[in-house]
């Protein structure tokens, strides 16, 4: 099969598109599945340039597949050749406290991550374990499925977290023109709160007001904080959804409410901040908490919603397998407006 192989962390130019074998199921528990579209998500940029360390190299990445299952293992239930899926990135036991509990994120016992740990979905063919794959309903067509768990579905987990309801809430964002600040926009509006988006390039502005933001901050120098307190009135947004990471966290915290949150999305240039500690203390005990992904129940309720119309994933474009590395050279330099999804 055609695969992007990953053979040196020199960014996108490390990316070779070979001629590979195709995976095998070695596990009763796994699927094998042909696929059909995966997104490129920002993360993989960072992965292959070596800022989330140098594991064993060749790797296949991709981390946002949706396909056809070819082969079921053994203990496989409930799935058969033919069916149209989509996965999870973070594989889980299924059997400890956290996973019992209903927080798989936090599972000890695997450390494995799709397209990273193991070989993913920039290639014809991926191995799964089963307990990550669910069926996508409906008409939903493979490169929008394949961008939800990652996107649509990273929001609804982040906004819902620890018992918060956002609906009559005011949230902030920033990177709103980007794969995920856009899906979160739509995330957000369905779920009833008011959204005020944050960009850096004022030729998305158009593009994050389509997507449903009720107010739109352009500040080239990511200093948002004076404009979203004058849009609260100076209380703050009850919660901010950070997406960019360590060069903007500290100016997150301080467009929150007291008592507020922030909830860190991610950190796609890998880089390290500072900021004082006890901005989270004197600011009404402000909260402040990382989530790494969705639960597949989650994938299910955010499926359930593309099929009735209530979301959509945006789509920047979709491509060949071959033209990856060239994608995501326009994601870095910020072209992209929406996910980016590739098809082999």
């Amino acid at each position: 099969m055609k695969a992007q192989v990953l053979t040196s962390f020199a960014g996108p130019k490390g990316l070779e598109l070979r001629d590979v074998a195709a995976p095998t199921i070695t596990q009763p528990n796994q699927i094998r599945m042909k696929v059909h579209a995966c997104g490129v998500c920002h993360r993989d940029i960072t992965w292959c340039s070596g800022k989330f360390g140098h594991p064993p190299l060749p790797r296949i990445m991709g981390h946002e597949g949706a396909g056809t299952v070819i082969e079921v293992g053994s203990a496989v239930q409930g799935f058969k050749p033919g069916d149209r899926v989509v996965h999870l990135q973070f594989p889980f036991c299924g059997q400890c406290e956290s996973c019992r509990s209903g927080s798989p994120a936090a599972c000890p016992n695997v450390r494995d991550a799709i397209g990273e740990v193991s070989d993913g979905a920039y290639a014809g063919e991926v191995v799964l374990p089963a307990n990550i794959v669910t069926k996508i309903p409906g008409d939903i067509a493979f490169a929008e499925a394949s961008v939800i768990a990652c996107t649509l579905g990273t929001a609804y987990h982040a906004l819902r977290l620890y018992g918060f309801d956002p609906k009559g809430k005011t949230i902030a964002l920033n990177g709103a023109g980007g794969g995920v600040g856009l899906q979160a926009i739509g995330v957000a509006k369905a779920l009833g709160a008011r959204v005020i988006a944050t960009t850096t390039s004022p030729a998305k502005e158009d593009s994050i007001r389509r997507a449903g933001a009720d107010e739109v901050v352009v500040e080239p120098t990511s200093k948002y904080r004076k404009a979203i307190g004058a849009l609260t009135q100076g209380r703050g947004v009850d919660l901010f959804l950070e997406i960019v990471g360590a060069p903007t966290l500290q100016e997150s915290m301080l467009a929150v409410r007291r008592g507020g949150r922030v909830v860190i999305l991610g950190n796609p240039d890998g880089g390290t901040c500072e900021f004082n500690p006890g901005v989270l203390i004197l600011r009404g005990e402000l909260m402040m908490y990382g989530t790494m992904s969705m639960t597949l129940p989650e994938l299910d309720e955010v499926l359930a919603l593309v099929a009735q119309g209530k979301l959509s994933p945006v789509i920047d474009n979709v491509v060949a397998l071959e033209d990856l590395p060239a994608q995501m050279l326009r994601m870095e330099s910020r072209q992209s407006v929406g996910r980016i999804v590739v098809t082999p």
